[in-house]
Formats: C-alpha cells, sequence, structure tokens
C-alpha cells in the first residue's frame, strides 16, 4: 500500500486531483490537504484502510481497494501560523 500527501492553496471541496508536494503561502492562510491511498499489491483487496496524519485528521475510507485501486481521503483544512512539515500513515487488511 502507498500514501501521498499534498497540499493546495485554499479550502477544497473534495480530493479528486493531485496537489503540490510543498507551497509557500502567508501565515494563517487556508491550506487543504489530501491523501492518495494506492494497493501496490496485485492479489488482494484491503479492506479497513485509516489514513492518520499528526495534524489531527484520521479517515477510514469507505469499501476495499482492489489489487491497483486508489481512493482520496478527504480533504482536511488547516490554517498554518509555522512552517509544517507533515506526514501521515495509512494501515489496512488485506
Amino acid at each position: 500500500m502507498s500514501l501521498s500527501k499534498t497540499v493546495n492553496d485554499g479550502d477544497l471541496n473534495s480530493c479528486n486531483t493531485e496537489g503540490e508536494e510543498g507551497i509557500t503561502v502567508g501565515s494563517g492562510d487556508d491550506v487543504s490537504y489530501c491523501c492518495l491511498v494506492t494497493n501496490t499489491g496485485t492479489e488482494e483487496s484491503l479492506c479497513s484502510i485509516t489514513v492518520t496524519d499528526p495534524l489531527g485528521f484520521t479517515e477510514t475510507l469507505s469499501g476495499c481497494l482492489a489489487p491497483g485501486g486508489s481512493a482520496y481521503t478527504s480533504p482536511f483544512d488547516q490554517n498554518p501560523t509555522a512552517t509544517q512539515d507533515t506526514s501521515a500513515s495509512v494501515v489496512g487488511t488485506g
């Protein structure tokens, strides 16, 4: 399984396009983070997939991901007041 986290300038209603790996915004400006989860396996679907981010975001994706399948999380918004270097993690069961 792989996880790609991107950031977009401003608030998003959905995560359906790739954002940037890093951006520069003013202090307190709105940014939206999106995570794309991909089942990199070739034989088993993955279920109970949960994405956790240290910024306070956790989401369990609905359904299962077939081999090669991908799904975006919902966007989660932040108003950073300083430089943020963030990471996220993903777990699931086969």
